[in-house]
């Protein structure tokens, strides 16, 4: 989620996704279209709940192209929640949200994600409180 912290701390852009990745380390995916070798996005596992041997939860971030906004993200987004739970273990999988983010919202539904709650004036975002809301789906 970009708000005003995101590149706070960062000297551009392309260091705070290096940051990112160098964070996630080996639960960060770049999703690659196979029919057009186009890089679609990206997504993240981080802060996880648990032990190495039970894990609990974690939360999800993702980010696409708009060209793969749509059928190509349900199909991914499908894939990759089966493929967390079945990985992993996970009991429960999270994501945070703007709640004027619509696209997003309607994709985790779609996946069996829903609303547990509003975290009122969460960040700032353009100097103005934001809230963030935030969806789950369990195992």
């Amino acid at each position: 989620m970009h708000d005003d912290y995101f590149l706070e701390n960062q000297k551009s852009s392309v260091d705070a996704i290096i940051d990112l990745i160098e964070k996630a380390g080996p639960f960060f995916w770049a999703i690659i279209d196979k029919k057009t070798d186009k890089f679609a996005g990206f997504v993240f596992l981080d802060n996880w709940v648990g032990s190495k041997n039970n894990v609990h939860s974690a939360e999800v971030t993702t980010c696409f192209h708009p060209d793969f906004w749509g059928k190509y993200t349900k199909i991914c987004a499908k894939k990759f929640v089966k493929y967390c739970f079945k990985k992993y273990k996970l009991k429960k999988l999270k994501a945070y949200v703007f709640p004027q983010n619509f696209k997003v919202k309607t994709l985790l539904k779609t996946v069996g994600f829903k609303k547990e709650a509003v975290l009122r004036g969460e960040t700032l975002r353009n100097g103005e409180l934001q809230d963030i809301e935030v969806f789950a789906v369990t195992k």
